[in-house]
């Protein structure tokens, strides 16, 4: 539990001081746009999944293994790369302790590539305070 709350202040302090730049900014948008254009997801899902409401929907599911594999946290057979991942949230969040344990806890293998990036996001998410885009501080 006490991880949980120090991994919310340390997203809180990173949102409130604008840890992503204009152009990773733009990058994720593009990786999203680019997704939307090969999965045909909902916007309306996806904006629901920012919100932390996760619709077991499977052009959703394939949106977020699209954005996680672009970006690096998953590969084509939908494994977690655990470490890319750690490293490429550290470089963000500054705590790879309670980072580590996040992406430990949220690492379990489903039936398919897309069920399983789904899951490492929404678990991801489960980290993060109400509102926060997770998928846009993956960049």
């Amino acid at each position: 539990m006490m991880r949980c709350l120090f991994l919310v202040a340390i997203i809180l302090v990173a949102v409130r001081a604008q840890i992503l730049s204009q152009s990773e900014k733009e990058k994720m948008r593009a990786i999203h746009e680019g997704c939307m254009k090969e999965t045909a997801a909902d916007p309306a899902l996806i904006g629901k999944a920012v919100k932390g409401e996760y619709v077991d929907d499977p052009k959703l599911k394939n949106q977020i293994f699209c954005v996680t594999q672009k970006i690096g946290f998953t590969d084509e057979s939908g494994e977690i790369m655990k470490e890319q991942t750690v490293k490429k949230l550290t470089e963000k969040f500054k705590n790879e302790k309670v980072i580590n344990a996040a992406v430990e806890k949220c690492v379990d293998k489903k039936a398919t590539p897309s069920d399983t990036a789904f899951e490492f996001v929404k678990c991801l998410h489960a980290y993060a305070p109400e509102g926060l885009d997770i998928m846009a501080l993956m960049a």
